[in-house]
């Protein structure tokens, strides 16, 4: 999908070595010339050369930078996108089994970088649990059952996993 705007990159980077190569030949004819009368007209020429060159630089760098931003933005490649798919479905499989070990769920959370918080709204005074993983916080209400010692002992709530 982003093939035509490398295309556009690539001669955006051509033009911007051309140019300054151009740059350079302008700037040493400047140098070369006199500041005798004769030669005003062709310094005037050159001066003029060299801002528009200038100019045009400036021009195709702010190009080359838009289209930078805009591959970046769109950057997460197709491939990387279809492992997380894989490993998603590897892990809803692995899920989805009766006799999950503890430690395996545990190593999930580990490896998803998935967060608790617990806690008590001051207004309803509900149990909580904020969950947070990839930058997102979401809370599920939870009730705490506890065993005639006073000790909890399960969890449960709505969408609980």
């Amino acid at each position: 999908a982003n093939a035509a705007q490398y295309t556009d990159l690539e001669s955006i980077q051509r033009r911007i070595e051309e140019n300054k190569v151009l740059l350079a030949r302008t700037l040493d004819r400047l140098n070369a010339l006199s500041d005798d009368e004769r030669d005003a007209d062709e310094r005037e020429y050159y001066e003029q050369k060299r801002s528009t060159t200038k100019q045009l630089l400036v021009e195709l760098r702010d190009e080359q930078h838009t289209i930078q931003v805009r591959l970046t933005s769109a950057g997460i490649p197709e491939q990387v996108i279809r492992n997380l798919i894989e490993m998603a479905d590897e892990y809803r499989a692995l899920l989805e089994q009766p006799n999950l070990e503890k430690s395996f769920m545990r190593g999930l959370v580990d490896d998803l970088d998935i967060r608790g918080i617990a806690g008590i709204e001051k207004e309803s005074e509900r149990q909580y649990i904020d969950f947070i993983y990839c930058g997102k916080t979401k809370r599920r209400y939870v009730e705490f059952g506890t065993e005639p010692g006073g000790e909890h002992n399960q969890m449960t709530g709505e969408g609980f996993i």
